[in-house]
């Protein structure tokens, strides 16, 4: 059974998920960014380890996941890293080319919302260039 954790939000009281069961929940569904944010949990020390596993086993979850190493995989530190220099390189590009971006992104994504229904006036392309 899981813990439930109890949060506000807004002074509203709400009930979410404790920290192991959502890293297993985002194990057993898989996907590179579920991993990716499972591991980050985990590296960040918020997650109990020894409950994470009984969970897990519990749960019956993939004999893989269960026994999954304690320390973060090489590759995945490489990626996350990789990651974070990506990130670090958008926020350093000039505004101009931020604007080219995001112009490019438009142009790409607008033309697959037209398809299935008319763009709405605050969807329509910018007349710009950047």
């Amino acid at each position: 059974m899981s813990r439930e954790v109890c949060a506000r939000f807004t002074g509203v009281p709400v009930r979410v998920v404790d920290a192991e069961h959502l890293v297993a929940l985002a194990l057993q569904a898989g996907g590179a960014r579920r991993r990716e944010r499972a591991w980050q949990l985990l590296e960040a020390g918020a997650v109990d380890r020894g409950r994470l596993r009984q969970i897990l086993t519990t749960r019956a979850i993939a004999a893989e996941i269960r026994t999954m190493p304690d320390q973060m995989p090489e590759e995945v530190k490489a990626l996350l890293e990789r990651k974070r220099a990506w990130h670090r390189a958008q926020a350093a590009a000039p505004l101009q080319e931020k604007v080219r971006i995001l112009l490019e992104l438009q142009r790409q994504d607008l033309p697959l919302i037209a398809r299935r229904r008319p763009l709405r006036p605050w969807e329509r392309p910018w007349d710009v260039t950047p």
